[in-house]
């Protein structure tokens, strides 16, 4: 697949900051959708517009199993919806990031991931999920992205890293404070921390748990190289 234009979508800022390295890229495009499936579908859709000819969702996620601590990563072999939709991933390209990837970023595995069009903030919703969908992570992005991609026939692959681990509930506030730019908006955080004071702990401690992921992604970007083991 010489002639191969891969495009990335990432949720947040902080994660496309993470391909940084590969700008000079000519067959590389990265586009910081903002978080949600809306964006990522339109994301998605303008890098095909430009000429890419695979996509990639690349980001964080929150575990759904709770043996998973934050940093693990996961290759997505299928990507599943809360409305019976099933999309597997390119299969061989799954097999050739794993190889790439070896034992490089800790442990790395392949399996289902769950796109939600809205933040998991529950523990107990998370599990339930994971018991009823067999899937290992969850993101708000991958399950549009495969869609562009299925819908124009095209390769994908979604490479996610635990942040949020399946045991833990997250303040249900938090959702929606990112911006269309992938940053979070800063004003509205204080503010909505400042009117729940008892979250610092939990909002802390997702903020080092995202630190380490975003660190682990970086090592992906730089184990597995601009074309993602592609072409």
């Amino acid at each position: 697949m010489g002639a191969v234009r891969l495009g990335i979508v990432s949720g947040l800022a902080s994660e496309a900051a993470c391909l940084r390295v590969f700008d000079v890229e000519s067959r590389l495009r990265v586009r910081c959708a903002g978080a949600g499936p809306t964006a990522a579908r339109s994301a998605a859709s303008t890098l095909l517009a430009e000429g890419c000819t695979a996509l990639v969702s690349f980001g964080c996620a929150g575990g759904l199993d709770p043996r998973l601590g934050p940093g693990t990563v996961m290759v997505a072999t299928e990507i599943v919806d809360r409305q019976g939709g099933r999309f597997p991933t390119d299969r061989s390209w799954c097999a050739r990031v794993l190889t790439a990837l070896g034992d490089s970023v800790g442990e790395a595995f392949a399996g289902r991931l769950l796109g939600n069009d809205s933040m998991l903030a529950s523990a107990a919703e998370k599990q339930r999920l994971a018991s009823e969908l067999a899937a290992s992570l969850v993101d708000m992005e991958s399950h549009a992205i495969a869609r562009v991609a299925a819908e124009a026939g095209v390769p994908m692959l979604a490479i996610r890293v635990v942040c949020d681990q399946a045991t833990t509930s997250l303040p249900v506030w938090l959702d929606g404070v990112v911006g269309e730019d992938g940053k979070p908006r800063t004003g509205q955080v204080v503010a909505r921390l400042a009117a729940h004071p008892s979250d610092l702990g939990r909002v802390l401690k997702l903020a080092a748990n995202q630190r380490a992921a975003l660190k682990t992604l970086r090592r992906v970007a730089l184990r597995v190289g601009p074309l993602f083991a592609l072409g």
